[in-house]
């Protein structure tokens, strides 16, 4: 039996919260068109750094898609995505091919 959208799970992002200041330094820089080249998230382990850093990513690509161009003029940037946007959802599950996580190995050393 072949599966219906309706039987397909769809995966979602979660909610970024406890993160307004860090979300609205990088929508006002974006906005200034002085984008930092790099940006140093820091903090104990579990507070959304890389979940902050996935809606970035996220932002970034679905604005240069939609809006024909990453540095376009036509709209305000805003971390604020609907998370059925085919972007984010690819962006959540590492599947976007202009995303590339990097993260350190671990092991029971490390």
């Amino acid at each position: 039996m072949a599966q219906t959208p309706d039987d397909v799970e769809i995966m979602t992002a979660p909610r970024l919260r406890g993160h307004e200041a860090q979300v609205a330094q990088a929508e006002e820089s974006f906005a200034s068109g002085k984008m930092h080249h790099a940006w140093l998230l820091t903090g104990p382990k579990g507070i959304g750094k890389s979940l902050f850093a996935k809606y970035l990513a996220a932002a970034i690509i679905a604005q240069d898609q939609e809006q024909g161009g990453f540095f376009a003029d036509e709209a305000p940037f805003s971390l604020s995505l609907d998370p059925q946007n085919p972007v984010m959802r690819q962006i959540m599950q590492n599947a976007h091919p202009d995303y590339l996580s990097i993260a350190p190995l671990e092991d029971e050393k490390n």
